[in-house]
């Protein structure tokens, strides 16, 4: 699940609180709101549970046999089994008889780079057991088992205690994604409306913010069914206690989702925007070319007009020059002044 654990499953199995059954599982246990040190073996997960320690079964590898041997044991479905070692499924909330199932994803944004990765994660949980599921990576683990050991209050709720502190992780990644997101976006939404038109990186960047909403957006909304699904109260799986603060992971969900909504509609604005200020400056430009070429061709007619070889007011004299000269002149001012007048210029 991190790095960390990793490190101490493969080097210390004696390590407080993590049994390494195999390389590919990890489990921890919790008594009365404290970690304990002796984590049960796969084989006795299912009395300790009976006896009223809170497990957490960590497969980091679904595709390793423990995961196969935990599910038989937890007598799951093998429609959710399946779920939870697929890629790409949507994120929901079921619950069966004797356990819930959950699947969700968390998130990760580079800013620099305007991507976001998505890292999926399956959760079993019955009233004393949670088995997690990841078919990838998850850079926010080692904070989760953090919380998980600071939060004993939750795990005196039971395996649905631990859920929670999940579920409140993943939404925390959502938020803080969904912030650096806005604030990108009112750079952009101000730098647009400058004299300087954006460049062909900026429009880059702007395309993977939209992007990059439209990936949050994705696994962000189906939260609120995921969240409506686990505060029925027609199962006696979530605890009363924990109610509150699931309507309050609830909220933070409702937020997120909206704030995301709001932000895809304003990148397209932008877009929108962005597209009509190009044709604006477009419009200038184009005035000003043919304002400019009117009064370039007032030489051009009258030096050409008068250089034909027909008699003409002052022609083979001195005056006949100046008297070309000053039309072209009066003539280029009137045109620059009426130019000017109608903003053309």
């Amino acid at each position: 699940m991190m790095a960390g654990v990793d490190a101490v499953a493969n080097t210390q199995d004696d390590a407080p609180g993590i049994t390494a059954a195999s390389r590919d599982l990890h489990i921890r246990a919790w008594r009365e709101g404290r970690q304990l040190a002796d984590a049960p073996k796969i084989g006795e997960v299912r009395e300790r549970a009976a006896h009223g320690d809170v497990i957490w079964i960590d497969v980091p590898d679904p595709a390793s046999g423990a995961l196969a041997e935990i599910a038989r044991q937890m007598r799951l479905s093998p429609l959710l089994v399946e779920d939870a070692v697929s890629h790409h499924e949507r994120a929901k909330a079921v619950i069966e008889e004797n356990y819930l199932f959950l699947n969700c994803y968390s998130v990760h944004y580079d800013a620099e780079k305007a991507e976001i990765t998505t890292y999926e994660i399956s959760a079993f949980a019955t009233k004393s057991i949670l088995l997690t599921v990841r078919v990838s990576a998850w850079e926010y683990a080692d904070e989760l088992a953090l919380r998980w050991q600071n939060s004993p209050s939750q795990c005196r709720c039971g395996a649905v205690g631990l859920l929670h502190v999940l579920l409140d992780t993943v939404v925390d990644g959502h938020s803080e994604a969904v912030e650096v997101l806005d604030d990108q976006t009112d750079t952009f939404a101000d730098a647009i409306f400058d004299d300087r038109p954006l460049t062909h990186d900026e429009h880059i960047r702007i395309f993977r913010i939209r992007r990059a909403l439209v990936r949050l957006r994705r696994v962000a909304m189906p939260m609120r069914e995921v969240l409506n699904t686990l505060t029925r109260r027609d199962s006696d799986l979530v605890p009363d206690p924990l109610q509150p603060y699931l309507h309050d992971v609830y909220d933070h969900v409702l937020r997120v989702s909206e704030q995301a909504e709001s932000l895809r509609d304003t990148v397209t604005d932008l877009f929108e925007t962005n597209l009509s200020l190009q044709d604006q400056r477009m419009n200038t430009i184009m005035k000003k070319l043919t304002s400019w070429a009117a009064i370039i061709a007032v030489p051009t007619a009258i030096t050409g007009y008068f250089g034909q070889n027909v008699p003409y007011p002052g022609f083979g004299h001195e005056l006949g020059f100046v008297l070309s000269l000053v039309l072209i002149v009066l003539i280029a001012v009137i045109l620059y002044l009426l130019f000017r007048r109608k903003d053309w210029l």
